[in-house]
């Protein structure tokens, strides 16, 4: 058996810390003075790195030409979503499973980690001034 459950509890706060980012931009976006242009190449560097962070160097499992965690494509072109976890449940390779499930909730952690991050590169510092 697979538990997905610590999984799908990283991706809900992946989400959210989509969402807390995307509202601090479009803060950042209607205050002036708005960010410099050293944040926002900060930030769109930030944002590139979480694409980045989806690639997994050995690839996925039986098939290490395909780097990217989220998707690729099945032997038939099709696409497929999380191919190294949805390839083993599909074979019961129950073990590869719950190593790949390792794998997304590591890279989905960093990403998260990232887009607090940037988040908070972009926010408005607390001066102690009131």
């Amino acid at each position: 058996e697979v538990d997905l459950r610590p999984l799908l509890t990283r991706v809900a706060e992946l989400e959210a810390a989509g969402r807390e980012l995307n509202a601090a931009v479009q803060g950042a976006l209607s205050r002036l003075p708005r960010p410099d242009p050293a944040t926002l190449a900060r930030l769109n560097a930030q944002l590139l790195q979480v694409e980045r962070n989806w690639l997994h160097d050995p690839g996925i499992p039986g098939r290490p030409w395909f780097k990217h965690l989220l998707y690729s494509a099945r032997y038939t072109y099709a696409h497929l979503e999380l191919p190294g976890l949805t390839e083993a449940m599909e074979a019961g390779k129950w073990d590869a499973a719950k190593e790949q499930a390792r794998i997304l909730e590591e890279a989905v952690a960093k990403n998260t980690a990232l887009l607090r991050e940037a988040r908070a590169g972009i926010e408005p510092r607390a001066t102690g001034n009131k």
